[in-house]
């Protein structure tokens, strides 16, 4: 019985400790210093959204590392969207190993575009098909050569 009592008094001084304290700080918590802009939240949503395995975030986030130039970080998360059997992302890296001089690789190109046409992405069923029908490797694009 006396253990309890003991107990229970511990707790409630540290609740009352606990309330002291978040009084004595509320002002600290309620107010950030420098408000985040809209667009670092929504840079910041969409990276922990594909960090949590959204195969479609994971696309966009790799879309828009691709935008800025950071091609071997767009191609990490086009991988793991393409893990997660996102049909544009598996267009995507084809569209990569296509195109761009220093991820240039036709074998990659053409099994990333195979797996994209079985998931049922039209432009990768061309780019299979032309491979087929002219047992040719694929035609760099020069829209995203620079990527």
């Amino acid at each position: 019985m006396k253990s309890n009592t003991i107990n229970q008094t511990i707790t409630l001084a540290c609740i009352a400790l606990l309330a002291v304290l978040l009084i004595q700080n509320r002002e600290k918590l309620k107010t950030p210093t420098e408000e985040p802009s809209e667009a670092l939240i929504t840079e910041l949503t969409l990276q922990q959204k594909a960090e949590n395995g959204s195969g479609e975030a994971q696309l966009e986030f790799a879309l828009q590392l691709l935008k800025e130039h950071n091609v071997n970080a767009g191609i990490k998360w086009l991988n793991k969207a393409a893990a997660n059997k996102h049909p544009e992302a598996w267009f995507e890296l084809g569209e990569i190993y296509k195109s761009n001089a220093e991820h240039l690789d036709y074998n990659k190109a053409h099994d990333a575009f195979s797996k994209a046409a079985e998931l049922g992405h039209p432009g990768a069923m061309y780019e299979v098909g032309a491979v087929m029908l002219l047992d040719t490797p694929p035609e760099p694009n020069p829209d995203i050569t620079s990527v």
